[in-house]
């Protein structure tokens, strides 16, 4: 009877470690391209640079030769599509960070709508301003004549942008003067700077 329940037990840990295996997505060391050439990040995406949490948000563009036979053209298209992923990133993070702050220093009496074209068009500009100054920091090509390029944006670029949008802003608009929400943004963006922004 012991024995019995020993196997019972056995077997239902079994279950149980082979259910949590399936449930767990398992990343392939396998490259995406067939060939062992391509670098990491073209299979692996932006997880590769996860010591760049909270300093950087990474996009993979890329663009088929078949469909772009120019390559001037193809690496542009590539670019324009990492742009695209970072932007997606950004605007999830800068969303948060301008609803913390506006909580924290806009006044209480303003209207909804003003508030929202206030937030909307802080974070359209935060984001068109920031990706003008995003670098392509590798591309490759794989042997099938389709380019990937990886693009980055760096966290101080993004916070810079924050402020100087905030700075425009009109000071009467502030519950606090110009120095204390500055201060006040400083604290959130890197309260959420370390809220992994990009999702690893």
């Amino acid at each position: 009877m012991r024995n019995t329940r020993v196997v019972l037990v056995l077997g239902l840990l079994a279950v149980v470690a082979l259910v949590g295996c399936k449930s767990q997505p398992v990343m392939s060391d396998e490259p995406l391209t067939g060939t062992y050439e391509e670098p990491l990040w073209v299979t692996k995406g932006v997880s590769v640079f996860e010591e760049e949490v909270g300093k950087a948000f990474y996009g993979v563009g890329i663009a088929s030769g078949k469909a772009i036979p120019d390559p001037y053209l193809k690496s542009k298209a590539a670019t324009e599509r990492g742009k695209v992923e970072v932007a997606g990133q950004l605007r999830t993070f800068v969303t948060a960070v301008f609803k913390d702050f506006t909580e924290a220093a806009m006044s209480p009496s303003m209207d909804e709508g003003t508030m929202r074209s206030i937030t909307s068009n802080t974070i359209k500009s935060v984001i068109d301003e920031t990706l003008m100054g995003a670098e392509v920091r590798d591309q490759w090509e794989s042997p099938k004549g389709v380019r990937y390029v990886l693009v980055r944006v760096g966290m101080d670029s993004v916070a810079k942008q924050l402020k100087d949008q905030v700075a425009k802003i009109e000071q009467e608009r502030l519950r606090l003067d110009a120095a204390a929400a500055q201060k006040e943004l400083d604290e959130i963006i890197e309260k959420r700077r370390q809220m992994n922004p990009q999702g690893f």
